[in-house]
């Protein structure tokens, strides 16, 4: 499935999901006046697949546009990041820096406009108190031709961590502290080590999700208010995850947590 039909399909489907919650609940109460085909329509959208974005480096879409950077966390008590669209791959690493590497990609032949818009793309990071706030502006949707991100992020291990995404796939591993994951459409998976999470707290809008834990794997599904918890360390760190529409995987199992092989960028 094109990139394309993820941006323009699925966000669609959000929409519907937050228009319609609070009829979906005064269904659940047997209340009046709330629309059969309304009900049918959702329960329908939760068994359909979702589309996913390709990795342009694995899938041959070409790479129009590249951003680095790289900052320290000497004095931040927590690091936020703010995604746009498209697959985010983020690490955590035993580094006191926030490096990150986001390419703009098109799996289409492109105009001089379309070109132009993606080199807006740029990274901004600041310092707010004593949170370190990185985002990605300058992205803008376009069509025909859009684009879409791919970013692979490493943040340091022993910070707390915020993660807001739009639409896409979306991993984080390597977590050892408190970290809040939200992503609105798209599929997500989360690693964290078990030696140091306390809690992990999912909250599913629309979808399917899993937890990996002791060679076990447990599945479920929820439709408005499914989710799942998982207690673990006594005093551990606390994990939040929010998923809109879509799949969340979490893997509790040792070793999770461990960082990619090959890091991101060095600083």
């Amino acid at each position: 499935t094109s990139t394309l039909l993820t941006l323009l399909l699925v966000p669609c489907l959000y929409t519907l999901l937050e228009d319609t919650s609070l009829l979906m609940a005064r269904a659940w109460k047997g209340r009046r006046g709330v629309a059969p085909a309304a009900v049918t329509l959702l329960l329908l959208l939760a068994a359909l697949p979702l589309p996913r974005v390709a990795d342009a480096r694995s899938s041959g879409d070409e790479v129009l546009h590249e951003v680095h950077g790289a900052w320290q966390t000497a004095g931040a008590k927590r690091v936020s990041i703010r995604f746009p669209v498209g697959t985010l791959e983020i690490v955590a690493v035993d580094r006191a820096t926030l490096s990150a590497d986001v390419a703009v990609c098109s799996g289409r032949e492109v105009g001089e406009r379309t070109l132009k818009s993606a080199r807006r793309v740029r990274l901004v990071a600041t310092r707010v108190g004593d949170e370190l706030r990185l985002r990605v502006e300058g992205w803008h949707f376009r069509f025909p031709g859009t684009t879409a991100l791919e970013g692979k992020i490493e943040v340091p291990r022993e910070l707390p961590l915020a993660v807001d995404m739009q639409v896409g796939d979306l991993s984080v591993c390597g977590v050892r502290r408190a970290a809040r994951v939200e992503l609105g459409v798209g599929e997500l998976t989360f690693g964290g080590d078990p030696a140091s999470i306390g809690s992990v707290d999912v909250d599913l809008g629309i979808g399917e999700g899993q937890l990996v834990e002791g060679g076990r794997n447990r599945q479920w599904a929820g439709v408005f208010g499914g989710g799942f918890h998982w207690d673990g360390k006594p005093g551990g760190a606390p994990v939040r995850i929010k998923l809109g529409v879509g799949e969340a995987t979490v893997n509790m199992e040792d070793g999770a947590a461990l960082e990619a092989v090959v890091p991101i960028l060095r600083p």
